[in-house]
């Protein structure tokens, strides 16, 4: 289920494990709290960046930026939440988060082309698609 969310709170955090995230704390619209790690791991990297960078639009370069500060807060994006058991609970979990407005792919150049010709756009000498709106 996706929810629109925003971002109320956000903390470097450890894991019981020890592993090191960006705790972010989001509100839903029925005023529910829910939790979201950036984990901060190597192998974690390109998907919390992109989560940072590309969904919630921090463009900072300093962790520190991100520690019990309102860096973030305010920020609008949309949960993918699902139910989950947890000792012997059943709680929202946050799976995922998006881009307000996000549909879950691109469009690659040959698509953008027959786009472009179904609704009459055209390429430019530089062979960039133009579209007609």
């Amino acid at each position: 289920m996706d929810e629109r969310v925003k971002v109320i709170e956000h903390f470097l955090a450890k894991a019981k494990t020890g592993s090191p995230s960006v705790k972010i704390v989001l509100q839903n619209e029925a005023g529910e709290k829910l939790y979201y790690d950036c984990w901060l791991l190597e192998s974690c990297k390109e998907s919390t960046f992109k989560v940072l960078r590309d969904v919630l639009r921090w463009q900072g370069n300093d962790l520190n930026e991100l520690n019990n500060t309102d860096e973030l807060c305010g920020r609008e994006c949309v949960a993918v939440v699902e139910e989950e058991e947890y000792n012997g609970k059943v709680r929202q979990k946050v799976k995922f988060l998006n881009a307000i407005g996000y549909s879950g792919s691109e469009f690659g150049k040959e698509e953008i082309a027959e786009l472009n010709k179904l609704f009459g756009g055209k390429s430019n000498e530089a062979g960039n698609e133009e579209t007609p709106f």
